[in-house]
């Protein structure tokens, strides 16, 4: 009883402050009573409606599971309910007239355009052998059913008249019931009579063309969702004209005429919140009414994965319904589901050429590819298309989200020619043609002609879709699991053999005989290995399958995780003990700037739509929390943590830069400012320690300069000048300019630059000049084409460095400077560059002064345009295009590129300056940990195995703390109090 007692006074105490949502499989709802005392504002309901409960029952699949949601955390549910089964959910995202625009159905050759950014296009030339490869083959009068779960249909578009498939039973008492509801002032009555039937007994009443999962039940029902179908974004209409589009001679021609389309709506649109459940829901309308083929033109990361998903995709496989569904668009090789389940069949895209397009994911967890780019479909009529300007009623959309239904409209085609369902995967694998470049996808893109002549045909294929994980260790000796499956037919005297990529890691048992495997079964193979290799966290082996006269090779991922938890020890992790909230928190590191090296933390969180904060003081080794300050403003944006002597008393002061946005969008800054006692400090940085962001703006990055004997903030912005006016009959000078802007107590105010100098830029500064104060500024003479610069120092008196020493011009006005990894006064600008090279120009100080040298990167990737420079030593360049890494040697020669993780909408690796590296947080990662991607030998980029680390039993990485000589990567390891840090090595 002392326990139970213990455990509630816990839990009432570390309440989140916003409610999740979870999924409990539990039968009985009298345990969560206990809950409902803990969070009086918790609430429960049953995820299933009665209907679909006896339809799971039939298929022998848990029915009994509650949907909670609750400000109760995981860990604190799982004590409450041991040996019950919790799962945290979460929203997802989905991100005839014109035939001879729809190239995928029969590809035309020729010089077409392709769009490798939002402005960047170039010309490729088509490839007439790069489409379907449909011929003139007739079609049966077998009619193949395909369920597309998707963001709903426009099932009245002049094209997919007659593709629906209708239940007329349905259809006849929904027509009814809306009658009625037009007639009867008692609407009561209406939906008494007619809300509950179900004429066709599939468990969804009224269900006449498909099912929406998006809109509420109708009053009375007992179902989720209703039967009234619409498309407000368009995604799920295009996929459907792609799959079943009428030849009617009015617009588009789909892949198949003799289909049926089901139309089941999960999701409102691509930036709404789409939660798992309803695309779980979705596969299960699918199953009762037994489709054929489902797509799945959506997605999620590994973070949003459910069970229930799984279970549900299983059971559509085992009653031999083909799923399709898409790669995704984010050009990585990284895991995301439900691609990377087993027995589904994965998509990428590729364009006019054949080519697989820089968008598409890649990687062993995509099976084949299909016609992507520029895919014309239909399109709901009651929205206005924007690529497509003959008619609204059609437009092109790319994307593995258009390449997964014309596979799945190729499916539907063998099926409707007379392949068997269990031949369909080995005859869309086999039938594909080879792949026209080196990548890590299984097979190549899909040939209809070519999959006919392979039915009734066997494969014995790896189902390590996903990279097996190794636990990392210190060791040299390690092991994965070979899985596989045999789709097809019996086989006899098979021969596997498994061979490392690198030379730095030996197969110790490569080969292996299988003397006999059976229809559908599933084998696993220990592969052990011998690695010298201490870098590289992913590591890659071939796999080579002999099946009689016929060799296939497939590529096999193993990757590296170190777990840490509170107990972990090593040479390289550093413990403090540190008192952390037990609830929901972020904590990030004071920059230091002072003299006092140590490094200390704010944390902050939130409660009831308010903000607290507190900071974390390192004291003899360990970490000792101040008191928690509520913040009085509402949303604040917290820019700038920077630990400074403000006032050169030799004691370190801690200033918290915010923002926050009135109901008018002004913007207003704010400091708090503590003492070295982590005590609220009186000392001003502006009036009232308020800058209201009107002759300019403040940025969230300034320097901190020495004037009047004290500390300031100060920056190169564009604005006012900030001079008092000296008479009120004078007109003020409003014009806009360059200014070096510092923040006084007394206000904002500038520093005059001598023979009116224009300035452009701070150059970077040493740890030793932050300490001091002193700034570098660079100037111009003149804003013309050619300019000279000049570098002015700023210690107590401005003074000149001399000009910037250069062979050739570069004009750095309006390019941003952004910092070398050296120790002195420095930076680097880029320009962009469409397509080819780029030109990057660096400033650093030398013996004799300034110094500018110009760099061209060369970009070695067709197709792929430069994005930005992200890290610049005297060693190598780093610089990213649209889906790549790209490693240069100083005078800008291309060495070495990799799969980037990310988009580049905007800068998401950090540059760890002390380390020479990359830093790619977890919350940026698809995959499930952290990467610092390092250069190895000076001539590779790899992703480092001792730095893709794990947190487990409580501990959280926060990011990355920057010490005096080296970078570390943090984490919070709040259930036994302690900070650990990684030490990361060059």
């Amino acid at each position: 009883m002392r326990k139970i007692l213990v455990l509630f006074i816990f839990i009432l105490f570390s309440l989140s402050t916003f409610a999740s949502e979870y999924l409990l499989y539990l039968s009985d709802t009298k345990p969560l009573a206990q809950l409902m005392s803990i969070d009086p504002k918790a609430s429960y309901r049953t995820l299933y409606s009665e209907q679909e409960k006896k339809i799971l029952r039939k298929l022998n699949l848990n029915a009994n599971i509650i949907k909670l949601t609750t400000k109760v955390k995981f860990k604190e549910l799982t004590d409450l309910f041991p040996g019950v089964k919790i799962e945290k959910t979460g929203d997802i995202s989905f991100k005839s007239h014109y035939e001879n625009k729809q190239w995928a159905l029969d590809n035309p050759g020729g010089i077409v355009e392709k769009w490798i950014s939002d402005i960047d296009k170039i010309e490729i030339q088509a490839n007439s052998a790069e489409d379907l490869n449909l011929g003139k083959s007739s079609e049966t009068d077998k009619t193949v059913k395909v369920a597309i779960i998707d963001s709903g249909v426009d099932v009245n578009h002049p094209d997919l008249q007659g593709q629906i498939l209708t239940h007329p039973s349905e259809c006849r008492e929904l027509n009814l019931y809306k009658q009625c509801l037009q007639r009867e002032a008692d609407k009561e009555s209406c939906h008494n009579e007619y809300v509950n039937k179900d004429t066709n007994n599939n468990g969804y009443p009224l269900d006449c063309q498909g099912w929406s999962f998006t809109n509420n039940a109708y009053p009375t029902s007992k179902s989720t969702g209703n039967p009234e179908i619409f498309d407000s974004n368009g995604h799920g209409t295009h996929v459907a004209g792609i799959i079943a589009a009428k030849e009617n001679h009015l617009g588009v021609r789909g892949v198949l005429q003799n289909v049926k389309i089901l139309p089941i709506q999960v999701a409102m649109n691509s930036a709404a919140s789409n939660p798992i459940e309803n695309m779980a829901r979705g596969v299960l309308y699918a199953i009762q009414n037994n489709v054929d083929v489902i797509n799945l033109s959506l997605g999620w990361s590994s973070q949003f994965d459910l069970q229930l998903m799984r279970d549900l995709i299983a059971k559509a496989v085992e009653r031999n319904i083909i799923v399709v569904v898409a790669a995704g668009n984010n050009a990585h090789e990284d895991i995301s589901y439900p691609c990377a389940y087993n027995d589904v069949i994965c998509v990428g895209a590729h364009d006019p050429a054949g080519e697989l397009t820089s968008y598409s994911n890649r990687g062993t967890q995509v099976d084949v590819i299909a016609p992507g780019d520029r895919i014309l479909s239909t399109w709901p009529t009651h929205l206005r298309s924007k690529q497509f300007t003959q008619d609204d009623n059609y437009e092109y959309l790319s994307g593995t989200s258009q390449a997964a239904p014309l596979a799945a409209g190729v499916v539907a085609k063998l099926l409707n020619a007379g392949v068997s369902k269990k031949d369909i995967f080995v005859s869309l694998a086999l039938g594909a043609r080879e792949k026209r470049q080196p990548t890590p996808i299984r097979f190549g893109n899909i040939d209809f002609a070519r999959s006919l002549k392979h039915q009734g045909k066997s494969l014995l294929y790896p189902l390590n879709k996903t990279p097996f994980l190794i636990k990392w260790s210190e060791n040299s000796q390690h092991k994965f699991k070979l899985r596989l499956k045999n789709y097809g037919h019996k086989q006899s005297d098979l021969k596997i053999k498994v061979m490392a990529q690198s030379g730095q890691q030996t197969v110790l048992n490569p080969e292996h005989h299988i003397s006999q495997v059976l229809p559908n079964q599933e084998l696993e193979l220990d592969i052990h290995f011998q690695d010298s290799d201490t870098l590289a966290s992913e590591i890659n082996f071939t796999l080579q399958v002999l099946q009689g006269d016929k060799k296939y090779t497939y590529l096999i991922k193993t990757q590296f995780i170190r777990i840490i938890q509170s107990d972990s020890e090593a040479d390289d992790i550093y413990d403090f003990s540190a008192e952390l909230p037990q609830d929901a928190f972020a904590l990030r590191p004071f920059e230091n700037i002072d003299a006092q090296k140590s490094v200390d933390f704010i944390i902050h969180r939130k409660d009831n739509m308010s903000d607290f904060i507190s900071l974390l003081k390192q004291v003899d080794g360990d970490y000792i929390r101040s008191k928690e300050l509520k913040i009085r403003e509402k949303n604040p944006v917290i820019l700038n943590l920077t630990k400074v002597d403000i006032d050169l008393d030799e004691k370190s002061d801690y200033v918290i830069m915010y923002v926050v946005v009135d109901s008018d969008s002004n913007k207003t800054t704010k400091f708090l400012i503590f003492d070295h006692d982590l005590k609220p400090k009186r000392i001003f940085l502006s009036p009232e320690n308020t800058f209201k962001n009107q002759k300019t703006f403040m940025p969230g990055k300034f320097v901190w300069i020495k004037r009047d004997q004290r500390m300031m903030p100060a920056w190169v912005g564009y604005g006012e000048d900030p001079t008092p006016n000296p008479s009120p009959w004078v007109q003020a000078n409003s014009s806009l300019s360059n200014f070096l802007y510092v923040l006084t107590p007394t206000g904002l105010t500038k520093i005059d630059m001598p023979d009116e100098r224009n300035v452009l830029h701070l150059l970077y500064q040493s740890d030793e000049d932050k300490v001091r104060g002193n700034i570098d500024i660079i100037t111009s003479q003149q804003l013309g084409f050619v300019k000279q610069y000049e570098v002015l120092s700023l210690t107590e008196q401005l003074h000149s460095k001399g000009q910037i020493q250069s062979q050739r011009f570069f004009d750095i006005f309006d390019n941003r400077p952004l910092p070398f990894t050296q120790k002195m006064s420095n930076a680097y600008f880029a320009e962009d560059s469409i397509g080819g090279n780029a030109n990057v120009y660096s400033i650093s100080k030398q013996d004799h002064g300034y110094e500018g040298q110009f760099t061209k990167l060369k970009n070695p990737l067709k197709n792929e345009s430069f994005k930005f420079v992200n890290l610049f030593t005297n060693r190598f360049i780093i610089f990213q295009t649209n889906h790549k890494l790209v490693l240069s040697s100083p005078n800008g020669e291309p060495l070495n590129w990799i799969n980037s993780k990310v988009d580049t909408r905007r800068r998401k690796y950090t540059p760890l300056l002390k380390s020479q590296a990359l830093y790619l947080p977890a919350v940026e990662s698809p995959g499930m940990t952290s990467e610092v991607v390092v250069v190895k030998n000076s001539e590779k980029l790899v992703a480092h195995r001792r730095y893709r680390v794990l947190g487990v039993n409580g501990c959280e990485e926060f990011g990355i703390v920057e010490k005096a000589t080296h970078d570390y990567l943090g984490f919070a390891c709040k259930q036994d109090q302690k900070i650990k840090l990684i030490k990361i090595n060059r």
